[in-house]
């Protein structure tokens, strides 16, 4: 009754539509494609791969640059093997030349539930962890 309410008193048209779709997403979306979707917007399955300027090397093809919760994705070129690891340098330039976050000190993550590549610039891959 009160989302009725709240709905029919103050929610714009986007607002409605927006939960809507949420609503069809939900009905129609398996646990498992769910789970992994929620992850992709949160910090679950991604990992630091380099901080900016250095080489970022991924063996997931989703790879984001960016600060805190401003975050611009990689485009991998059409050229590339969708099976090879990739190799990007950190920079605003490989990620549409649009500055997410200006004036503070950006990294790149690899999207996946493995680490980053073992030995990867700016990884803790494969150092011991200080307790």
């Amino acid at each position: 009754q009160k989302l009725l309410r709240w709905l029919q008193s103050s929610a714009t048209i986007q607002e409605i539509e927006t939960l809507s779709h949420l609503k069809q997403w939900v009905i129609e979306t398996q646990p498992e494609e769910m789970a992994r979707e929620l992850a992709r917007h949160t910090k679950t399955g991604w990992s630091r791969c380099a901080r900016e300027h250095e080489l970022c090397v991924c063996k997931s093809p989703e790879i984001r640059f960016g600060y805190a919760t401003l975050w611009v994705p990689y485009q991998r070129p059409e050229f590339s093997p969708p099976t090879a690891d990739l190799a990007v340098l950190c920079e605003v330039r490989n990620f549409g030349g649009r500055d997410p976050a200006a004036g503070y000190l950006k990294e790149c993550q690899c999207y996946s539930q493995d680490l980053p590549i073992e030995g990867a610039a700016g990884t803790t891959a494969g150092l011991p962890v200080n307790s």
